[in-house]
């Protein structure tokens, strides 16, 4: 977490300015998954869509159901996405 809470705040993107743009797409994704996604979820799901971002770091294995995201949630998964030292994943 210290080194988490070290970055810089470059590194972080700030999502609440992207809900007016996205409220009816975070209603229908909550409705597709039938709730497993709660709004909130939803929301960032789709936001990393948009952006262009494919990992996320969470213990919430729903995420898991959505093809354009990795869900990273465990050491063991963040060190299967380090590259090996000939450089290849």
């Amino acid at each position: 977490m210290d080194a988490l809470l070290g970055r810089s705040e470059d590194n972080l993107l700030w999502i609440a300015q992207f809900l007016p743009n996205t409220f009816y797409e975070v209603i229908d994704l909550v409705r597709q998954s039938e709730g497993r996604l709660n709004f909130n979820d939803a929301f960032i799901a789709l936001v990393m869509r948009e952006q262009g971002l494919r990992y996320l770091l969470s213990f919430d294995a729903d995420f898991d159901t959505l093809p354009w995201l990795t869900r990273i949630g465990s050491v063991e998964s963040l060190e299967a996405l380090r590259p090996s030292s000939d450089g290849r994943p």
